[in-house]
């Protein structure tokens, strides 16, 4: 432990990144336990979309902060190897929370799925995704296999919510589909259907080129939320 330590000390930017992981994942609980709080009333209907379920380990975490009687939860994830265990999460069998197998996108169809390989983390892989693009910073999309998987049209679904719900808060780390996505919505305006986003980008895990390119839309998608009233833009980890 103490050789790991000092290792790290004289590695400035080991050091540095980890200093600025934990303090990612302090403001993360900071946001969860603020936004638990004081981002809807105790009579609003509220609902939590988990986009990208995997596994359930977003569910998992975030249902510790958004516990209260008047919050629903909804996960969406287009693994299908992913369903039969997320059936088996209490909630979810029970019927408190609603799984929508298939992914989210611009509009409901059928597309290729990738990064399932077991190079690439296996079946139930975090980060299989709709963009073949994704990931190339480690693997190369010529030899990339895929699946068929559902999409839902995101816009679609929210316009319908809303006519449910008060507040609606959304999780989205969706593998590198977020920017496409966030696009069409800030330019048709069903990102304001949203209170609260928590959204991962992915820029970083694309080939360079590729990824100069992305980075510049995800900061212009991050602005343009910012000069809105909503939704509330939290950067996810």
């Amino acid at each position: 432990m103490l050789t790991r330590l000092l290792n790290v000390v004289r590695r400035p930017t080991i050091l540095i990144a980890f200093i600025q992981h934990r303090l990612h994942k302090l403001l993360e609980v900071f946001y969860a336990k603020y936004d638990s709080t004081f981002q809807y009333s105790s009579v609003d209907r509220v609902l939590f979309i988990d986009c990208g379920s995997n596994l359930g380990q977003g569910y998992s975490w975030f249902s510790k902060f958004f516990s209260q009687n008047n919050i629903d939860f909804e996960l969406f994830e287009p693994n299908p190897n992913c369903h039969k265990l997320l059936e088996e999460i209490a909630d979810v069998k029970s019927g408190k929370v609603k799984l929508n197998k298939g992914g989210i996108g611009i509009k409901d169809e059928q597309v290729k799925f990738y990064g399932l390989d077991d190079s690439e983390g296996g079946i139930f892989s975090q980060g299989g995704s709709v963009q073949i693009d994704h990931n190339l910073k480690f693997y190369d999309k010529s030899q990339r296999n895929f699946i068929e998987v559902t999409i839902f049209n995101f816009s679609g679904y929210l316009e319908e919510k809303a006519k449910k719900y008060d507040k609606i808060i959304v999780k989205m780390d969706i593998e590198g589909a977020e920017v496409d996505l966030l696009e069409s919505m800030i330019n048709d305006s069903t990102i304001n259907f949203i209170d609260v986003l928590y959204v991962e980008f992915h820029s970083q895990f694309q080939d360079s080129k590729l990824s100069k390119i992305t980075e510049i839309r995800e900061n212009d998608i991050k602005k343009k939320i910012k000069r809105q009233a909503k939704p509330l833009l939290r950067i996810w980890h």
